[in-house]
């Protein structure tokens, strides 16, 4: 519900669509995938190479 939510403020806000990391746009594909997309497939690998490297 909180991703739901936050997607309909950035929908107000116009961000929906873009990147909270690079500002550039999130390919349609992902967004019909995962509408609640917050990060760029390329952002997504990023911090998932992260997490992983942490661990």
């Amino acid at each position: 519900m909180k991703n739901i939510d936050a997607a309909l403020t950035r929908i107000e806000n116009g961000k929906y669509g873009f990147c909270e990391e690079t500002g550039e746009p999130i390919g349609i594909p992902r967004l019909l995938f995962r509408p609640t997309a917050r990060l760029c497939i390329e952002a997504k690998e990023r911090q998932e190479n992260h997490y992983r490297k942490a661990r």
